[in-house]
């Protein structure tokens, strides 16, 4: 995973996303007002998901869940919870997909106006295509992101070609833990170890 670029106060997502990790803390037994009002939240600005929010809100938001729950594999609780209408209205675009290729272009087109703190790109080869996702360095700052990030895109490709589908080889950018057990139970994928740079989805 490398810098997406930008600066990171000026960049925002949608607010579907911080609401599904208020939902997500919610489940793991953060009280909800007390979150919010740690973030400098009104819950009426989750309300419409297509609201854009400062992606430090998110991120400062992963890292009071990850210090709550450091050995939880939040990434299977993010899956489990997740709905299409988290990413507002792309997410109806998202449902009309049907091949690992269509998934994939759509994951790269439309993954940077979800969150801007993401710079996903395909790299296309001849038997195989690799995703390559760059995250903002906030972004980068708790180890349960990128696994929720990863987790979350094998779910969404599954989700899209069939149950069958796994990745030839994920990489993230830190070493195993404990919590992968748990998280390619879920959403099975071949962990191939820890790159200082990329996260790397091959499929």
């Amino acid at each position: 995973m490398g810098d997406a670029g930008g600066q990171d106060r000026s960049l925002t997502l949608v607010a579907g996303l911080v609401a599904r990790l208020v939902d997500v803390a919610v489940l793991c037994g953060v009280d909800r007002t007390a979150l919010l009002a740690e973030l400098g939240l009104d819950a009426s600005a989750l309300e419409d998901r297509d609201n854009r929010l400062p992606m430090e809100t998110f991120a400062r938001g992963w890292k009071l869940l990850s210090e709550s729950c450091p050995g939880r594999p939040l990434a299977i609780d993010w899956v489990r919870s997740w709905k299409i209408t988290d990413v507002g209205v792309m997410g109806y675009v998202f449902a009309q997909l049907s091949t690992v290729e269509e998934a994939m272009e759509a994951a790269v087109r439309y993954g940077r106006l979800i969150d801007q703190g993401e710079a996903p790109r395909l790299v296309k080869g001849g038997a195989t295509s690799r995703l390559e996702w760059g995250l903002a360095p906030a972004l980068l700052a708790t180890e349960h992101l990128p696994e929720t990030i990863m987790a979350s895109l094998v779910h969404f490709l599954r989700g899209t070609v069939g149950e069958s589908f796994v990745p030839i080889a994920v990489r993230l950018p830190h070493r195993s833990t404990a919590r992968h057990a748990g998280i390619t139970a879920e959403t099975p994928y071949p962990y191939a170890g820890g790159k200082r740079a990329r996260r790397n989805s091959s499929a």
